[in-house]
Parts: C-alpha cells; sequence; structure tokens
C-alpha cells in the first residue's frame, strides 16, 4: 500500500499544516464517498531554508495530494464532467460517479 511509504515520508520531510490538511480517506461526506487521497499542505522546515537554495521558499506553502495513478485520472474525467459542467447533473448521475470512484480508490 502506497500510503504506508509515502504519507510517513511527507510527514517526515516537510513542516505540515496541519489546519489546512485533510485525510480524504477517513471522510463520512457522502459528497466524496470513495475518494480516498491525503491533502497535505507544507513548507519546508526552517532547518531546509538555511539552505540558500531553498531559502526563497520561506514562508511559501503548497499541497501535496497523495492518490494512486488511476484515482487521479478518474478525478480528472469526474471533475471536467460534474464539476465543470454547465448543467445540473442529477443526484443519481453523481450518485453513479461516486460508486465509481470507490471503485477506483479500491483499485491499489
Amino acid at each position: 500500500m502506497m500510503w504506508i511509504r509515502i504519507v510517513p515520508l511527507i510527514e517526515k520531510v516537510f513542516k505540515l499544516d496541519p489546519t489546512h490538511s485533510m485525510d480524504k480517506r477517513l471522510s463520512s461526506d457522502p459528497a466524496i464517498f470513495g475518494y480516498a487521497s491525503v491533502h497535505f499542505v507544507v513548507e519546508f522546515r526552517p532547518d531546509m531554508l538555511k539552505l540558500s537554495e531553498y531559502a526563497l521558499f520561506d514562508k511559501m506553502k503548497c499541497e501535496i495530494q497523495v492518490r494512486t495513478i488511476l484515482q487521479h485520472a478518474w478525478a480528472e474525467i469526474e471533475h471536467d464532467i460534474v464539476y465543470k459542467s454547465q448543467r445540473d447533473i442529477h443526484s443519481r448521475v453523481r450518485r453513479r460517479f461516486g460508486i465509481s470512484r470507490r471503485i477506483t480508490g479500491d483499485c491499489r
């Protein structure tokens, strides 16, 4: 499982912003049913910022999303169809996307 290796590495290498980071694997929100990524908002640790090549990034934050390639591909498709749509998407269609997302989330 990728989570076992990658999540602790990110937590070790970067300074985390726990207020803005979230583990969506734990969500019970039906709107994100099956969406199993971890979103970290991070910045470089003070010891890294002492190095000249990182000093430019002081006080800058970025987001790192951890998910599988299949989860990413599905999120791209769903984003274009559901979230960027000019029309309202029926709840049944949204639910089917959620179920499909759950299936792709189980593919590790």
